[in-house]
């Protein structure tokens, strides 16, 4: 039942995390089915799936800032790696598959303790 749980839990925050793009309907969009999913769930559950959903919004809001984002290229272009590297890592598949993973750890901890 745990596996099951942490498996669903990993496909329902894949899903709310791939949706990135940067558009207010889209981000009230993410931000209300997700409040509505963590009702579904355990009380401890959601309280924290509420809280990472409302440090992901105000992060996308200050990211979508100009000269916050700016700041953030300016200062890839001068990193040892390759910025197209950091680019993809940072936003691509990789880096929203492993935030899943972690949540979904997080949330299997909650729901066995």
């Amino acid at each position: 039942i745990y596996l099951f749980s942490f498996f669903f839990n990993f496909f329902l925050i894949y899903l709310l995390f791939s949706i990135s793009v940067f558009t207010p309907f889209t981000q009230s969009l993410t931000f209300s089915i997700s409040f509505l999913l963590s009702l579904s769930l355990s009380h401890s559950l959601s309280f924290v799936f509420l809280l990472l959903l409302i440090l992901r919004f105000i992060f996308l809001s200050v990211a979508s800032y100009r000269p916050f984002s700016f700041f953030i290229t300016s200062h890839l272009s001068h990193s040892f790696l390759p910025s197209h590297f950091l680019f993809s890592l940072s936003t691509g598949s990789l880096y929203i598959i492993s935030k899943s993973i972690l949540i979904s750890i997080l949330f299997y901890w909650f729901s066995s303790s």
